[in-house]
């Protein structure tokens, strides 16, 4: 473009100038012809030049400015990517918060549609870890997962589960003599250590009825050692309970003692409720068995059944002793029960 801004005011000029001479010919006498061409051939030269200057400045102006606008549109462009590109990689960590996002305002164009969607997706995804935190503190880890699924409906599927049920002796006494506020500081104590324990040893806190715990062992997601890791659940429960007593001794409070029931069987787990209100649970006659184990365990014992004894590597891990008949409400075949010493 440049070269050309060069050699085209020069040849336009040589022919207006050659037409001129054609015409001065004409008209001028034949002695002064000679000076007056010198005249016109000089005004060619300087003319060419100073127009072809001109236009060669004019050229490289307007392509430093088309340079300038397409650096401004491309910065334009590619800040707005850049950004979107930084924000999934801060989403990809887990990291929702703080994040900046392209300036679009009224634009159409595809990086405003791309920064739309980014922007949807994130609120989305806040919306469902929001979702997420609530449910962890309301049941455990797994059954939110559980519940999350979007293919998530009522009903339920037979499994082997153990199932650990504990309450403390003599609750509703000791509520008698205790402020409100105090016992709920007692309970959250409590049932926070309590939830601790279940959670190491990858057991799942189904429910809490008052001061009784429900908690599953196979559920949703099945392990060979379910029955061994809720026996040592319940072993290290009390063992905390002990040294939580000693430090009430020293504060003249009462002991607080709990009794704990383990059972092993099959039930139905799934979703129970309604559908706008539902509750992920075990149910059946098994339930209802490993909860009279409970009701039955005296003070700071552990009662298991003889399904939950033969369940893998109980035996030869536990020191136990078969107790002697106890009725059991609700229960009439009879039922061995054992109780796990220390």
């Amino acid at each position: 473009m440049a070269i050309l801004s060069y050699f085209l005011p020069e040849f336009l000029i040589k022919k207006e100038i050659k037409k001129a001479s054609e015409q001065i010919k004409e008209i001028i006498p034949e002695v002064q012809k000679p000076s007056v061409l010198q005249i016109l051939e000089k005004l060619q030269k300087r003319a060419s030049k100073e127009l072809s200057g001109i236009l060669l400045g004019v050229t490289l102006f307007c392509f430093a400015l088309a340079l300038i606008l397409l650096a401004f549109i491309s910065k334009r462009v590619t800040r707005g990517i850049s950004l979107i590109a930084k924000g999934l990689k801060e989403v990809e960590k887990g990291r929702y918060e703080d994040l900046e996002f392209p300036k679009v305002d009224h634009r159409k164009d595809e990086v405003a549609i791309l920064s739309q969607g980014f922007q949807g997706m994130v609120t989305a995804i806040k919306e469902r870890e929001k979702i997420r935190g609530v449910l962890n503190k309301v049941v455990s880890k797994e059954i939110a997962g559980e519940i999350l699924k979007s293919d998530i409906e009522l009903g339920g599927e037979e499994r082997v589960v153990t199932m650990l049920f504990s309450d403390i002796r003599g609750f509703t006494k000791m509520t008698e003599n205790v402020e409100p506020k105090v016992l709920i500081n007692l309970m959250n104590t409590y049932l926070t250590e309590v939830c601790r324990i279940i959670d190491d040893h990858k057991g799942v806190v189904d429910k809490f009825v008052g001061d009784e715990v429900m908690a599953l062992y196979g559920v949703p997601y099945a392990q060979e050692n379910d029955a061994l890791l809720a026996i040592q659940t319940a072993q290290e429960m009390i063992q905390s309970l002990k040294k939580t007593n000693e430090k009430r001794a020293l504060k003249n409070l009462p002991a607080v003692e709990i009794g704990i029931g383990i059972h092993t069987g099959l039930v139905v787990a799934g979703n129970v409720g309604s559908e706008n209100r539902l509750n992920y649970t075990v149910l059946g006659a098994n339930v209802n068995l490993a909860a009279r184990l409970c009701s039955a365990a005296k003070g700071m014992q552990i009662l298991i059944s003889e399904d939950t004894l033969n369940q893998p590597g109980v035996q030869s891990t536990f020191n136990y002793e078969e107790v002697p008949p106890i009725p059991l409400k609700g229960v009439m075949k009879p039922v061995k029960l054992y109780e796990i010493k220390k």
